[in-house]
């Protein structure tokens, strides 16, 4: 599964399992991050 998180919620995604996947990036005005969850 793949996600756009805000970059306040970073830590939230990454308590879930979430991996970051990309550098920090503006969208909408807002700072984002895409994270990745993959289940083993």
């Amino acid at each position: 599964m793949r996600l756009q998180a805000q970059l306040y919620l970073e830590k939230f995604y990454s308590s879930l399992g979430f991996t970051r996947i990309s550098k920090e990036y503006v969208e909408d005005g807002i700072p984002h991050v895409d994270m990745i969850w993959e289940q083993l």
